[in-house]
Parts: structure tokens; sequence; C-alpha cells
């Protein structure tokens, strides 16, 4: 096969998966935010309720941290370190 013919599938190729990242974003955007339970931890000043950890904050932001393996994931723990000011 040609390079251009090739290069021709690639841009086709890529064209179809933009439109299928683009399906997916307008599907997570239609996800319905889910109430959480307000779980009770333990640690070693007594119980704490998930809810009095974040104060009046509404919001709960997780973030899957996979470690070494991740770029994406070392990328945002070393940012996250370098800003930290506490």
């Amino acid at each position: 096969m040609k390079y251009a013919d090739v290069n021709g599938k690639l841009a086709d190729y890529r064209r179809q998966i933009a439109a299928i990242r683009e399906r997916m974003r307008e599907t997570l955007a239609a996800v319905e935010p889910q109430e959480v339970a307000n779980y009770e931890f333990t640690n070693n000043a007594g119980p704490v309720r998930l809810a009095e950890l974040f104060g009046d904050h509404e919001d709960l932001i997780l973030i899957h941290n996979m470690g070494v393996s991740c770029s994406y994931c070392t990328l945002l723990t070393v940012t996250m370190a370098s800003t930290n000011t506490s």
C-alpha cells in the first residue's frame, strides 16, 4: 500500500475517533450527579464522616491515580505537589 493511501486511511480513522470521542463527551455530560453516602472513617482522633472532611464545599473531585505506569497520573501528581503551598 502506498504512503498516500495509508495517510488517507489514517486521517479517516482519526476523524472517526474524534467523532466517537465527541459522542462520549456528550454522553458523559448528560449523566446526572449521584448522591454519595456520608461514610464514616476512623483515624487516630476517632470517627469522622465524609462530609466533615470537606467543610462547606458541595463538590468533590475524585482522581484515581494509577501511579508511575500512567504518565498523566504522574504529571498530575507532580503538578499538584509543586503547587501545594500548605
